[in-house]
């Protein structure tokens, strides 16, 4: 079973009055997406330490902690959990990733309490023999289609498709990366149009829907004639 994660984060946004004039009041200086940011890579750190055996398909389990400014954690409990051993697997996993790298903020002034929150979900458990074929195959079938839509750049091209499928072979694509915006676009309309795509069999279904995948493709450039120069 593969486990996930995900973060809540409860800032101090919109404080009382009588904390903004309290003496101890701190003020956050980081963005939100900053603390988003970096509760979602120590919420992955955990994650690696978590055992795929314990969680149930769907079940998930948050944990909070005290987050210090060098990154230690302290004051581990369980807010939510519907199973205890859930509970215990995301408390142990999240202590056994501790302490985490420093936060790019002030936990006791961007985090209330200065408790983080992160949890961690379970998932099915993947055939990734037959998850890699289903996906290579749509990564090959949108290279061919966007070469037989030829399209190309004047001055050729690599462009980074991010791809998700659904259980019904439904695909979400966007551009992640090309010179151009035009460009960027041209190759998601000729992959788009390939759609839908064969839905992934039963045994991969939920994987794949659950798994966004990159195509990379190379267009090529735009040939010009050669121009003469004239004598002078």
């Amino acid at each position: 079973m593969r486990v996930t994660w995900f973060a809540l984060v409860l800032l101090f946004a919109g404080c009382a009055d009588d904390l903004a004039t309290s003496p101890s009041f701190q003020e956050c200086t980081a963005s939100d997406d900053a603390v988003d940011a970096y509760l979602g890579r120590i919420a992955g750190l955990a994650s690696n330490r978590s055992r795929a055996d314990v969680l149930e398909p769907h079940e998930s389990a948050t944990v909070s902690f005290v987050l210090g400014g060098d990154g230690s954690a302290s004051e581990f409990r369980v807010e939510r959990a519907k199973r205890s051993a859930a509970g215990q697997e995301v408390l142990r996993a999240v202590a056994a990733a501790a302490p985490y790298p420093r936060p790019p903020f002030d936990p006791k002034a961007c985090l209330e309490g200065g408790r983080a929150t992160i949890g961690l979900i379970g998932h099915k458990r993947c055939d990734e023999t037959r998850l890699d074929e289903y996906t290579e195959k749509i990564v090959t079938r949108i290279q061919h289609g966007v070469a037989e839509a030829g399209v190309s750049a004047p001055e050729g091209d690599k462009v980074t498709l991010r791809v998700q499928i659904d259980r019904e072979g439904a695909p979400a694509i966007k551009v992640l990366d090309a010179q151009s915006a035009e460009v960027g676009e041209r190759v998601v309309a000729a992959a788009r149009a390939l759609a839908p795509f064969e839905a992934p069999d039963d045994s991969v279904a939920q994987c794949v829907a659950d798994s966004p995948f990159f195509v990379w493709i190379e267009l090529p450039g735009v040939s010009r004639p050669p121009t003469r120069l004239r004598d002078r």
